[in-house]
C-alpha cells in the first residue's frame, strides 16, 4: 500500500513537471516569424501579433545587451538575403533560439516566455528577448556560412540525451575560459568574430581551442537556451562591455563544437 502510493505520488509530481514544458510546435512558429520579419523589414508585423504588440504591457527587447524600445524590434532595414539558418528549441526553459547568417551580418535570437499553460503546454506571453546583431568583417559571412554547414547536429534518443545541468557544467567551463575544458576526441571552434576561421584538432589539440580574452574579463549577464536532445547550448553575454554570442554542442559529457560571434573578439 505504501508503495502503491508512493508511486502514484512520483507520477502525479511527474505529470505536474511535464505539463509545465512549452508546446515546441509554438515555440518554433514564434522563432520563424521573427527571423521572417528581420529578414524581410517590409513586412511590419499586425497589430494582433503579442510577439511584437504583447498584452497587458510590453517585455523587454535587449539589441545588444541594450534595452530597446519595441518599435525597433526589426534590426535591418534593408532587404537582406539569408544564407543559413540554425533554430534550437528549449521547452524545459521555455525558450527559443534562432541565428541567421545573412548576407553581411549574424543575427542571434533568443525568445523567453513566461511559462506553459496548464494545458496544452503553450506559453503565456513573451517574458524577453535578447538579440546579438553582429555584423561580420568584410565580406566573410560566405566563409562563415561554408563553415557552419560542415557541422552536423543530429538529435540524440533519450537514453543518451546529457543531463540539462551537463550540458550547462560542459559549456560553462569553456566560457569561463580558467581552467580545464572536457573536450571530445574530435573538436572544432569556428570564430566569426575573426574573420570566420574554423579551428579543428584531435585529442590533445583541443586543448589549444580556448576562449581568449583578455586578463580581469569574464563572461557576464549570461542568458541560456539548452536543447538536451541536440546536445545543445546557446548562450548571450557580455565581454568588457560588448556582447557576445555562443554556440555549443555536447556530447556524452565532452565539449565537441563551438561557434561565437560578436564585437568584443573582432
Amino acid at each position: 500500500m505504501i508503495a502503491s502510493r508512493l508511486l502514484l505520488s512520483l507520477l502525479l509530481s511527474l505529470s505536474g513537471v511535464l505539463g509545465q514544458r512549452c508546446q515546441w510546435s509554438h515555440l518554433r512558429q514564434s522563432s520563424d516569424r521573427y527571423s521572417e520579419l528581420q529578414t524581410s523589414p517590409q513586412h511590419t508585423p499586425s497589430p494582433s501579433d503579442p510577439l511584437f504588440f504583447p498584452a497587458p504591457k510590453p517585455y523587454p527587447f535587449y539589441n545588444n545587451a541594450i534595452l530597446t524600445p519595441l518599435n525597433q524590434t526589426i534590426l535591418a532595414t534593408t532587404q537582406v538575403r539569408p544564407l543559413h539558418t540554425h533554430s534550437i528549441i528549449d521547452q524545459e526553459g521555455c525558450s527559443s533560439y534562432t541565428r541567421l547568417i545573412t548576407n553581411d551580418a549574424i543575427l542571434a535570437v533568443q525568445i523567453f516566455y513566461e511559462s506553459a499553460t496548464n494545458t496544452g503546454g503553450v506559453p503565456l506571453r513573451v517574458k524577453e528577448i535578447h538579440t546579438v546583431y553582429f555584423l561580420a568583417p568584410g565580406n566573410s559571412t560566405e566563409k562563415i556560412q561554408a563553415n557552419v554547414k560542415r557541422e552536423t547536429w543530429p538529435s540524440f534518443s533519450r537514453s543518451d540525451q546529457d543531463a540539462r545541468s551537463t550540458l550547462k557544467g560542459v559549456f560553462d567551463a569553456y566560457l569561463d575560459a580558467n581552467g580545464p575544458v572536457a573536450w571530445a576526441g574530435s573538436c572544432s571552434m569556428l570564430d566569426s568574430g575573426k574573420g570566420g576561421d574554423l579551428r579543428a584538432g584531435q585529442g590533445d589539440q583541443c586543448a589549444e581551442l580556448r576562449l581568449q580574452l583578455k586578463e580581469g574579463q569574464k563572461i557576464e549577464q549570461r542568458m541560456y537556451v539548452i536543447d538536451e536532445s541536440l546536445g545543445a547550448v546557446t548562450v548571450s553575454g557580455v565581454v568588457g562591455g560588448k556582447v557576445a554570442g555562443f554556440e555549443g554542442r555536447v556530447v556524452k559529457g565532452k565539449l565537441e563544437y563551438v561557434h561565437q560571434f560578436g564585437d568584443y573578439c573582432s
